[in-house]
């Protein structure tokens, strides 16, 4: 891939996805905001016993769940009422059931002309079903400290050993990482309410400047400076350029100083 490097989000595994790839092709990226990304901490990170009898992923509750999913429905408006009436998609908001629907299923009958007949999976439950299985299996949580670009994790209401009790963990092996909680969510928070998830970051147009944030300067190990690591690059990089203010947009300055190297920021968010 090239031209101009991009900020990415994701979800879930998606979440876990555009943090791999960040880890490997940095150039790519901006900044990266992931919700409860699927990666597994190693059990001593989780307070587990050496040599505690682990359960084998082969039997996890998500992996054998997916093997028994419904595949296919006699239309569009049968598989919304068997998603919305029951845990876990009956979350969804009605716009991010319809994305689902969209793009989720494709027609049973690739030839068949009827604009609402049967439709099934994209992704068969076998497939899912060895994502979960893997996805426990990779060895990616050794390549997370390698990640360089500005990484905000975002984490819905905590629960052990699940995504949301992973997130923290994530956030803390990833240099200079933001948590964000979101207390009120669950882990499909994103598809609960995608608008107020989307005007977040909407908002926060310095995500891709994360080191200069407030409380973030000096709140990093080994930090040399409030601009953190590889803030100063990030900062020239910004030149001589300058920004015109949109009334629209609420607005805040902030002012910080870094006892220890006698310096002094302002910053507009």
């Amino acid at each position: 891939a090239t031209g101009t490097p991009v900020g990415a989000a994701g979800h879930s595994m998606g979440g876990a996805a555009v943090l791999a790839a960040a880890a490997r092709r940095p150039e790519l990226f901006t900044a990266l905001w992931a919700y409860e990304p699927i990666i597994f901490p190693p059990a001593e990170e989780l307070g587990i016993p050496p040599g505690a009898d682990l359960p084998d992923p082969e039997d996890s509750p998500l992996a054998v769940g997916a093997l028994r999913r419904r595949s296919t429905f006699d239309s569009r408006i049968a598989a919304r009422t068997n998603f919305s009436t029951k845990a876990p998609l009956n979350v969804f908001s009605a716009t991010a059931m319809e994305a689902y629907l969209t793009w989720g299923f494709a027609p049973a009958d690739p030839a068949s002309d009827q604009p609402d007949g049967p439709i099934c999976l994209r992704c068969t439950p076998e497939v899912e079903s060895r994502t979960y299985v893997e996805g426990s299996r990779h060895s990616f949580w050794t390549e997370v400290p390698t990640i360089d670009r500005p990484v905000t994790v975002a984490q819905g209401r905590v629960e052990t050993f699940t995504p949301s009790g992973f997130a923290g963990h994530i956030a803390r092996h990833i240099p200079g990482a933001v948590l964000e909680p979101h207390p009120d969510l669950g882990h499909f928070g994103p598809m609960q309410v995608p608008d107020a998830i989307a005007a977040s970051l909407d908002i926060t147009p310095e995500a891709e400047f994360r080191a200069f944030r407030l409380n973030q300067w000096v709140d990093l190990p080994n930090a040399q400076s409030w601009l953190g690591p590889h803030g100063y690059e990030m900062w020239a990089a910004l030149g001589d350029t300058d920004y015109e203010w949109d009334p629209t947009i609420a607005s805040f300055v902030g002012v910080d100083v870094s006892l220890r190297w006698d310096t002094t920021a302002v910053v507009a968010v």
